[in-house]
């Protein structure tokens, strides 16, 4: 019988209260480390208040973080009200004025080759670079891109709304017109099924864009021409027999590709193909309301290698650990309650400077991290 460890002096926890028995297949806020032995989830401190002074400016919402990502020393946060923060390794946090994040989407990063970092939202994306500037960088983009990736030296966004790709200038990703005078249309959407393109990644230099449908494979061909025509992308063959069930449940671990696709499993790229993996907790998502707003992280602590599974509407985080193939459950135990509660984990990151795991974001959250 597996041991198990529990030190109730860290982090807020000081109860055996939250280690309980889940759904079938399931273990509740515990971990299997390198030994084989059961040992707690890491409790949380609280390490920055980002709201500050201005927690009332707008409303809380306005201060929710959505998303966050390590940017040099510092970390960029985007609050709900599409506000840009930065935070320091000593957790001081300050606003970064004169710019908002467009459009509704839930904000995505992507770390361009030159070392800026770009910024998406379903609306007109951001560039930040070394002064901390958010700027917008897309001469000539057309688009209201949710998600980036570069293939071939080559940044292709999507629309967010259509079947339509957008690329840029070879080692110029802040242009989107046409190259060189020449004539590359700019833009491409999907050849074998026209479906809305809710995500994408770059994987292997090939472009993996995932619709609601269908997901489609293209790889850049340099400027090819066929039959008079140029073309800077192709699409391989048939779609893939798989789907994007909920569009920001797409995570790159391992060296492949993972999500949630329409019948509400957690499918692993493999191949041509996928194969699913969450046969012990199926049911559990089954019975949701809502799937479609599962976000992913992927967290790499204590020697253990995790997929967490947020569920927003319905509260609840699963994780995988996908070495060692076990489910568990996370939750957050609320003394003022004396009840279950929502892990406040809608946003994550790990700043490998600073040594921290950091997350942020309940269905309430003003702003702390």
């Amino acid at each position: 019988m597996a041991r198990i460890v529990i030190d109730t002096t860290k982090g807020q926890y000081t109860n055996t209260d939250e280690f309980a028995s889940g759904q079938p297949g399931q273990i509740v806020n515990l971990m299997v480390d390198e030994h084989g032995t059961l040992t707690s989830r890491p409790g949380l401190l609280l390490f920055s208040d980002t709201a500050g002074a201005t927690a009332g400016v707008g409303g809380s919402d306005d201060h929710s973080i959505e998303a966050m990502c390590p940017f040099g020393d510092d970390m960029i946060l985007v609050t709900k009200g599409r506000r840009f923060k930065r935070m320091t390794s000593a957790g001081v946090s300050s606003d970064i004025t004169g710019t908002f994040l467009g459009g509704f989407k839930r904000p995505t990063f992507f770390l361009d080759d030159d070392g800026s970092l770009l910024v998406f939202g379903g609306g007109a994306p951001q560039r930040i670079t070394g002064t901390l500037t958010p700027s917008q960088f897309a001469q000539g983009l057309s688009r209201n891109p949710t998600h980036g990736a570069v293939v071939d030296a080559t940044l292709v966004v999507n629309d967010g709304d259509t079947d339509f790709m957008q690329y840029s200038e070879i080692a110029a990703h802040q242009n989107f017109v046409i190259v060189g005078g020449q004539a590359y249309p700019g833009s491409f959407r999907a050849g074998r099924r026209r479906d809305t393109i809710t995500a994408m990644r770059a994987l292997q230099n090939r472009l993996f864009c995932f619709g609601e449908q269908s997901v489609e494979v293209f790889y850049g061909t340099g400027g090819q021409v066929i039959d008079g025509i140029r073309y800077a992308f192709r699409s391989e063959d048939e779609p893939m027999q798989s789907e994007l069930g909920a569009a920001y449940s797409l995570a790159e671990v391992d060296s492949t590709l993972w999500w949630v696709d329409g019948s509400r499993r957690l499918v692993r790229l493999e191949g041509r193909g996928t194969r699913p993996v969450s046969l012990p907790v199926e049911a559990q998502i089954q019975a949701f309301s809502t799937f479609s707003d599962c976000i992913t992280h992927n967290v790499e602590m204590q020697g253990v290698h995790l997929i967490l599974l947020h569920f927003q509407d319905s509260g609840l985080t699963l994780v995988y650990d996908y070495v060692r193939n076990l489910w568990s459950e996370w939750r957050l135990w609320s003394l003022t309650t004396a009840d279950w509660t929502e892990m406040p984990i809608r946003a994550y990151a790990y700043h490998p400077r600073w040594n921290k795991h950091l997350c942020a974001g309940q269905a309430a959250s003003t702003g702390r991290v």
